[in-house]
């Protein structure tokens, strides 16, 4: 998948997904399914953090001789306390990073993409394949808030 194609697919996920995410009743959006599990508030909380290891993946994989990015989601999450936050900032938050991640991908050189980032395990992979990873992680856990969207 071209990269530019990712990037128009985020901008596209921009302009639908947060007229969506407002519509959901705050019940249903800061419910946990199940102990140990995320709220849809949650979820999109972690979208947040994804976008902003992401961002450092996308920047310094360029800049850095193969940086060793990684987090733990669940410490993230409850480091931050989403469940506590305002929905509106989170959201606002999750659309400005993507659109921004978007402008990000649309520059970096076809050399660049062949660099690489190393996660905490020690996979090492290139950045064309962390960015169209990006936006599948995504699309994943958008259906997990919406369904079908």
């Amino acid at each position: 998948m071209a990269v530019q194609h990712v990037a128009q697919r985020l901008l596209n996920l921009c302009d639908i997904i947060p007229g969506r995410i407002r519509s959901i009743a705050d019940a249903d959006f800061t419910v946990k399914p199940a102990p140990g599990k995320w709220s849809k508030k949650e979820i999109l909380g972690h979208l947040v953090d994804s976008a902003a290891n992401n961002h450092q993946r996308f920047v310094r994989g360029r800049v850095e001789n193969v940086p060793t990015i990684a987090y733990d989601g669940d410490a993230w999450v409850s480091a931050q306390q989403y469940q506590q936050q305002d929905r509106q900032l989170i959201l606002l938050l999750w659309e400005t990073y993507n659109r921004h991640l978007a402008a990000v991908m649309v520059v970096i050189s076809e050399d660049d993409l062949l660099k690489c980032c190393k996660y905490g395990d020690g996979t090492v992979l290139p950045l064309q394949f962390l960015i169209e990873d990006y936006l599948h992680h995504m699309e994943h856990h958008l259906k997990q808030i919406l369904g079908a969207y």
